[in-house]
Protein backbone atom coordinates (compact mmCIF):
# COMPACT_ATOMS: atom_id res chain seq x y z
CA UNK A 1 0.00 0.00 0.00
CA UNK A 2 1.12 3.45 -0.84
CA UNK A 3 1.31 5.86 2.06
CA UNK A 4 -0.73 8.97 1.40
CA UNK A 5 0.52 12.24 2.91
CA UNK A 6 -2.14 14.87 3.08
CA UNK A 7 -0.84 18.45 2.97
CA UNK A 8 -3.36 19.57 5.60
CA UNK A 9 -2.32 16.84 8.06
CA UNK A 10 1.38 17.68 7.57
CA UNK A 11 0.64 21.36 8.16
CA UNK A 12 -1.39 20.49 11.27
CA UNK A 13 1.40 18.29 12.64
CA UNK A 14 3.95 21.05 12.00
CA UNK A 15 1.72 23.60 13.74
CA UNK A 16 1.32 21.29 16.73
CA UNK A 17 5.09 20.81 16.98
CA UNK A 18 5.63 24.56 16.71
CA UNK A 19 3.02 25.10 19.44
CA UNK A 20 4.72 22.51 21.64
CA UNK A 21 8.09 24.19 21.22
CA UNK A 22 6.59 27.61 21.92
CA UNK A 23 4.89 26.26 25.03
CA UNK A 24 8.14 24.70 26.22
CA UNK A 25 9.99 27.97 25.62
CA UNK A 26 7.41 29.92 27.60
CA UNK A 27 7.54 27.38 30.45
CA UNK A 28 11.34 27.50 30.63
CA UNK A 29 11.29 31.29 30.48
CA UNK A 30 8.78 31.43 33.30
CA UNK A 31 10.83 29.09 35.46
CA UNK A 32 14.01 31.03 34.76
CA UNK A 33 12.17 34.25 35.55
CA UNK A 34 11.28 32.93 39.01
CA UNK A 35 14.68 31.36 39.57
CA UNK A 36 16.34 34.50 40.99
CA UNK A 37 13.53 34.92 43.53
CA UNK A 38 13.72 31.26 44.52
CA UNK A 39 17.51 31.43 44.81
CA UNK A 40 17.23 34.53 47.01
CA UNK A 41 14.66 32.85 49.26
CA UNK A 42 16.78 29.71 49.61
CA UNK A 43 19.84 31.86 50.37
CA UNK A 44 17.99 33.66 53.16
CA UNK A 45 16.79 30.34 54.63
CA UNK A 46 20.28 28.79 54.39
CA UNK A 47 21.93 31.82 56.00
CA UNK A 48 19.37 31.75 58.80
CA UNK A 49 20.09 28.07 59.44
CA UNK A 50 23.84 28.72 59.49
CA UNK A 51 23.42 31.60 61.96
CA UNK A 52 21.21 29.44 64.18
CA UNK A 53 23.78 26.63 64.03
CA UNK A 54 26.58 29.06 64.91
CA UNK A 55 24.65 30.43 67.90
CA UNK A 56 23.78 26.93 69.09
CA UNK A 57 27.40 25.72 68.77
CA UNK A 58 28.66 28.79 70.62
CA UNK A 59 26.12 28.21 73.40
CA UNK A 60 27.18 24.57 73.74
CA UNK A 61 30.87 25.57 73.88
CA UNK A 62 30.11 28.23 76.47
CA UNK A 63 28.19 25.74 78.62
CA UNK A 64 31.06 23.25 78.37
CA UNK A 65 33.56 25.94 79.37
CA UNK A 66 31.47 26.97 82.38
CA UNK A 67 31.15 23.32 83.44
CA UNK A 68 34.92 22.79 83.19
CA UNK A 69 35.54 25.94 85.21
CA UNK A 70 33.06 24.81 87.88
CA UNK A 71 34.71 21.38 88.02
CA UNK A 72 38.15 22.96 88.40
CA UNK A 73 36.85 25.23 91.15
CA UNK A 74 35.26 22.27 92.98
CA UNK A 75 38.48 20.26 92.74
CA UNK A 76 40.54 23.05 94.31
CA UNK A 77 38.11 23.51 97.21
CA UNK A 78 37.69 19.80 97.96
CA UNK A 79 39.81 18.72 100.94
CA UNK A 80 42.12 15.78 100.27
Amino acid sequence: MKEHTDTASVALKTAQELGDLTSLGIAVGTVLGFLPYLAALLTVIWTGLRIFDWIEARSIRLQATVKVEKDKKNETHTPT
